[in-house]
């Protein structure tokens, strides 16, 4: 990457933040980006463990970690019930009720409790380091699960949601 571009990572820490960025990458050693991130953990086995230590960490300045999760890129096979009592289905209304979209939901929803489950092992770990009233936290998504009137549309679930 051209290193004059403007990045994320380059503007926070021309205003003195410690940066660091916890994701999958999906490019290639060879043809890898430079992010300019002063820490990066790639590695799906330790990237949660390696971005804990990272925010228990005490610092006198202010950090950034930048953490991407990748449980609900690719869903494991998995079947969950997919009824509220009584026959009820906690498929969205506009999805159509097959065992094939029963299957990919429950694999999407399994994912998504695992997500779910990591942030809240950082929360944790940003707790621990008593900087957690002083933290400002951002959840954002890309798209939702890749079915019908998700990913790749501007549907509802398609869209980029963000909540602080």
């Amino acid at each position: 990457m051209d290193p004059r571009l403007w990045t994320f990572a380059k503007s926070l820490q021309a205003l003195g933040y410690e940066t660091a960025a916890a994701r999958c990458s999906i490019y290639p050693r060879s043809g890898r980006r430079r992010t300019e991130f002063e820490h990066e953990f790639p590695k799906p086995a330790d990237y949660l463990t390696q971005s804990g230590a990272f925010l228990e960490k005490r610092r006198d300045r202010p950090f950034c970690l930048y953490f991407c999760p990748t449980a609900s890129a690719v869903s494991p096979p998995r079947r969950l019930p997919l009824h509220a009592g009584r026959g009820r289905s906690l498929l969205t209304p506009y999805l159509r009720d097959t065992p094939q979209v029963r299957e990919h939901y429950a694999r999407y929803l399994s994912e998504t409790s695992k997500m779910d489950q990591e942030i809240g092992r950082l929360l944790a770990a940003l707790e621990r380091s008593g900087e957690i009233d002083r933290t400002v936290i951002a959840y954002m998504t890309d798209h939702g699960p890749s079915m019908h009137r998700a990913k790749f549309s501007l549907y509802d679930w398609g869209c980029v949601r963000a909540c602080f």
